[in-house]
């Protein structure tokens, strides 16, 4: 799976806390990214989850593995989060429709 365009092992979510093990990819690719929306997609390039709303927190970079990067997101305090999860619903409705 990749997480706007970086291979991702897995995404997972808790309350407000959305944490990407990263793999494959350097810790300044991973500060890069557009946090403010994270797309998911399958290795086939199939839209699975559009998550917006959210603010980089930490980013922890294994020492075994310099190119294994774990994210940890947190979202937006502000109440445009609740309005970017009903647009990014409906874009992946939109986008899974359209195929």
């Amino acid at each position: 799976m990749k997480v706007n365009d970086i291979k991702a092992l897995d995404y997972q979510t808790d309350g407000d806390l959305l944490t990407i093990p990263f793999a494959e990819t350097s810790v300044e690719a991973v500060l890069a990214l557009d946090a403010a929306v994270l797309t998911v997609k399958t290795d086939a390039g199939d839209t699975v989850e559009v998550l917006a709303g959210y603010a980089l927190k930490t980013a922890t970079v294994a020492a075994a593995d310099p190119t294994s990067v774990t994210a940890v997101y947190t979202r937006a305090v502000d109440g445009t989060a609740a309005a970017l999860d009903t647009i990014s619903d409906r874009l992946v409705q939109a986008e899974q429709e359209n195929k």
